[in-house]
């Protein structure tokens, strides 16, 4: 059997059963109440499918407790490039949620956002 190598969306795409494992990790994320921020890392060979798990992790997170920025650190040759990249990103996307104040909520001092022009 031959099978694609492109990540999978969602749990019915799951041959490997890694949803479980992804559910768990999503439900550590949904119900942290702590006021700083932690990292998850996902660690393995090219081809293992982190990209995958990470998809089945974001499927079960809750809309109404985190925000998803998606970025792709492996279209960059340089750190430079890399770095921009990330920023202009991350700025793009606040931007988006300032003009909606539901999700602006959402992201921890958003207030102070809100008063520039």
């Amino acid at each position: 059997m031959i099978l694609p190598d492109t990540p999978i969306e969602d749990k019915d795409s799951d041959k490997l059963r890694r949803a479980p494992l992804a559910a768990k990790v999503a439900e550590l994320v949904n119900n942290f109440e702590g006021k700083e921020s932690f990292v998850v890392g996902i660690e393995g060979v090219w081809g293992s499918g982190k990209t995958s798990f990470v998809n089945l992790i974001v499927d079960n997170l809750s809309s109404e407790k985190t925000v998803v920025i998606p970025f792709n650190p492996w279209n960059f040759s340089g750190q430079n490039e890399l770095i921009e990249d990330f920023f202009t990103t991350l700025v793009s996307q606040i931007n988006e949620f300032k003009s909606d104040k539901d999700k602006a909520k959402q992201i921890k001092g958003m207030d102070t956002l809100k008063s520039r022009p």
